[in-house]
């Protein structure tokens, strides 16, 4: 059957790890600056801070600690606007951290993000044209 992120996400938590798992997705092809991706976090700190952005209703990564090998390293960077963590919306740093938080006890977490360089760099392609 075909099934979204989120319900693969899902999908994943409950798939023992010794075990292979094949999905089939069918969703529409996001722009080139959202991000879509599942990580798997570990008791300890996940290696990313948060800041408010936008008056405070939006979350923006200040920074991802690269010594610790944060889950996070290569898929978000600092100035990434994270919207939602496993399906719920965060629009301050303290909802980003509870939501990280509580996505410990699960074997994987979907993020959603946007890398505002690439969104940046699309709007002023568009501007040009």
């Amino acid at each position: 059957s075909v099934v979204t992120s989120f319900q693969t996400a899902n999908l994943m938590k409950k798939n023992p790890a010794n075990q292979s798992l094949t999905i089939h997705t069918c969703e529409p092809i996001p722009a080139p600056f959202c991000k879509l991706f599942a990580v798997n976090l570990s008791q300890l700190s996940p290696g990313v801070n948060f800041d408010s952005a936008r008056a405070r209703s939006l979350v923006q990564v200040s920074r991802i600690y690269q010594q610790r090998l944060s889950p996070f390293l290569g898929r978000l960077k600092e100035r990434d606007i994270v919207l939602a963590i496993d399906g719920t919306p965060v629009s301050t740093p303290e909802t980003a951290d509870e939501a990280l938080r509580q996505a410990r006890q699960t074997m994987f977490t979907m993020v959603y993000a946007v890398d505002m360089a690439e969104l940046c760099q699309s709007i002023a392609q568009r501007t040009k044209s």
